[in-house]
């Protein structure tokens, strides 16, 4: 009884043993043949894996890795970085923080360029959405008409007398009146402003003080009676009657005009192709991070992420506080 107790388990032992033998083979060590071109502690660097690198570093070039030399040179590259890797991994480097999130850019990086960037680069433009957004965005591409304004300025304050305004009125007439004098091809006010005006960033060159647009919406520093006696004068060189507002009083003459300048289509097709084709790629992008989503189980712990101390102090405002902005120029105080 016993001797056929043995000689089953000896059966049995022998077809487990040819089981395991047949399924998981003993690795033999690697070794040198016409696909090994080195082994580094196990490892081992391919003939494919030499070829890769030759082409990556120049092997193309004309008379590159000729020479043994050269070859060989690439070779003990090769090695030392498989030792320096091997010994990176021993010590636990490949996990240090920084390494892995090296590691995980560079993977996603890769995979957003096989990905997603095959999507992008099938996004397409087409002549008849760029029309359509030109018609349906035609007055943007309008350069508006806009005129060119010098003044003489004259500051009042809320302590400014009815006489004072009235002496400063009748100033600026005076001042209208010798408009004459200045010479025929002189738009704005020449040396009179530099006598006369209360501005004195303008009272140097003229009076002139930039290029205005008749647009409700548009906020200038001057009082918009100014501006709009400014759309007042059709002719350059024309000088408005005196125009009081809170900032004081104002003579205005019109420097320059401007027509609407409206663009065609030919001259900004080529930005509006720009805008479209960045919309559609963002849609792109968004549509394929909402596909991921989508086809993934992502469960948020709300409590504990409120819960969560921020790392940094609570921002504090500044007791100090920036000094004060001049008032408007000429103002008297």
């Amino acid at each position: 009884m016993n001797k056929f107790i043995v000689l089953v388990l000896m059966l049995v032992s022998a077809v487990f043993g040819w089981v395991v033998a047949k399924n998981f083979p003993l690795k033999s060590s690697p070794s040198l043949n016409s696909d090994v071109v080195a082994i580094v502690d196990g490892d081992v660097i391919t003939k494919d894996e030499f070829i890769k690198q030759m082409t990556l570093r120049g092997g193309n070039r004309p008379g590159q890795y000729h020479d043994v030399k050269q070859r060989k040179f690439l070779l003990d590259f090769m090695i030392n970085q498989k030792l320096m890797m091997n010994d990176a991994e021993a010590k636990g480097i490949n996990k240090n923080d920084m390494v892995q999130k090296i590691y995980r850019k560079a993977t996603i990086d890769k995979y957003l360029d096989e990905v997603l960037e095959s999507k992008i680069d099938a996004v397409k433009v087409t002549e008849a959405e760029i029309k359509q957004h030109f018609d349906e965005n035609y007055s943007v591409y309008e350069k508006p008409a806009r005129k060119r304004a010098a003044v003489i300025y004259k500051a009042t304050t809320s302590k400014t007398s009815a006489e004072e305004k009235a002496a400063l009125k009748q100033s600026l007439l005076e001042v209208k009146a010798a408009v004459s004098d200045l010479d025929e091809d002189t738009y704005h006010f020449g040396d009179l402003a530099l006598q006369h005006t209360d501005d004195r960033a303008s009272k140097y060159q003229g009076g002139v003080i930039g290029w205005f647009i008749e647009n409700p919406n548009r906020a200038y520093k001057w009082d918009r009676s100014v501006i709009q006696e400014l759309f007042k004068l059709d002719n350059n060189g024309d000088v408005s009657d005196v125009v009081e507002t809170d900032q004081g009083l104002f003579l205005v003459r019109l420097v320059a005009s401007e027509s609407v300048n409206a663009k065609t289509l030919d001259q900004v097709s080529s930005g509006i192709k720009k805008q479209l084709l960045k919309i559609k790629q963002d849609q792109v992008k968004k549509d394929f991070i909402y596909s991921l989503i989508d086809n993934s189980t992502v469960e948020i712990n709300e409590n504990l992420l409120a819960q969560i101390e921020p790392i940094s102090p609570i921002k504090r405002n500044s007791d100090r506080k920036p000094p004060a902005l001049p008032t408007g120029a000429g103002d008297q105080q």
